[in-house]
């Protein structure tokens, strides 16, 4: 089981659309002037504000959200990074030195296109990845969550990748995400998680799936029932085994991960029969058993970020 932890926090460039200033110490703003600071959108409530760094002080800024060029990394804001009217395609750029894994959930577009280089610019590898080609013509639960990612047999449908892995060359300096827009369809990127995967252990047959449901349902005393439907969020609870020697190490590995959104993934050279058991979520509970000097089975209760 590998753990993948956010580590693009700034890009390189952007063809999105910045609307919003970049905060600064120095400048004094204007009421009702908003500012991007640390990739979130804030709007200041008070005049000549001057100083006051927006995170840290509620009673002069307001919260809008995340800037839509980083709704894709930010993980937090239930958002995605969206395509601007008039572009033909989102590029976006970032440093990735010491990659291993770049993950992608809710995708929605024509072609995403994963371009990796050196310091020196110099092209390392490019490749491209059709858009609806996962999660189709899935009839039952069991090929709803183990079909094997991609199913080419749904290619250009134009629906939504729940999630996809691509791995990176270990010399990659940086990466440039392209995705161009369906003719149909709005173009956008749910998730996106690139860094260097943890591996805590071998996931073991047995893996337990289930689904929470938010939606609100109510019946009055005649008997009318009424439904607001919501969002779902996707657990998954697993048994993982590691040898006892390294139990301490990944015990260290979740304890920070803790908190976190993150991107799990069964390591495909260890866990076959689970590699499309992949999911962006943050850990639940985490529990060792150490049944004997040799290795510790923990049980991981994991829920989906929706």
């Amino acid at each position: 089981m590998l753990l993948l932890m956010q580590s693009v926090r700034r890009y390189i460039s952007t063809n999105l659309n910045q609307p919003h200033l970049l905060w600064l110490k120095d400048t004094a703003y204007a009421i009702n002037t908003t500012v991007v600071y640390e990739n979130h959108i804030y709007r200041t409530i008070v005049d000549k504000n001057k100083g006051v760094q927006p995170d840290l002080n509620t009673g002069k800024w307001l919260l809008f959200g995340v800037d839509n060029a980083f709704a894709a990394i930010d993980l937090h804001s239930s958002t995605s990074t969206t395509i601007d009217d008039g572009l033909s395609e989102i590029e976006l750029k970032f440093d990735a030195t010491n990659f291993n894994h770049l993950a992608f959930g809710g995708v929605q577009g024509g072609v995403l296109t994963v371009e990796e280089h050196k310091a020196d610019g110099t092209l390392i590898k490019t490749k491209d990845y059709p858009i609806g080609i996962a999660r189709i013509n899935a009839q039952n639960w069991y090929n709803y969550y183990y079909l094997p990612i991609p199913d080419t047999s749904g290619a250009g449908s134009g629906l939504p990748i729940d999630v996809m892995i691509a791995l990176i060359q270990p010399t990659t300096s940086t990466i440039t995400v392209k995705l161009t827009r369906n003719s149909a369809l709005e173009a956008f990127i749910g998730s996106m998680v690139g860094g260097k995967g943890l591996d805590i252990g071998d996931v073991e047959y047995g893996v337990n799936i289930g689904l929470i449901d938010y939606s609100r349902k109510e019946t009055d005393e005649y008997g009318i029932t009424t439904l607001v439907r919501r969002k779902s969020r996707q657990t998954m609870t697993c048994d993982v085994v590691t040898p006892a020697v390294h139990i301490q190490g990944a015990k260290r590995v979740v304890q920070n991960a803790l908190g976190h959104a993150l991107m799990f993934v069964a390591d495909p050279d260890k866990d076959s029969k689970f590699e499309n058991l992949i999911m962006l979520g943050y850990i639940e509970e985490w529990e060792t058993y150490l049944n004997n000097g040799v290795i510790a089975r923990s049980r991981l209760r994991l829920e989906e970020v929706l």
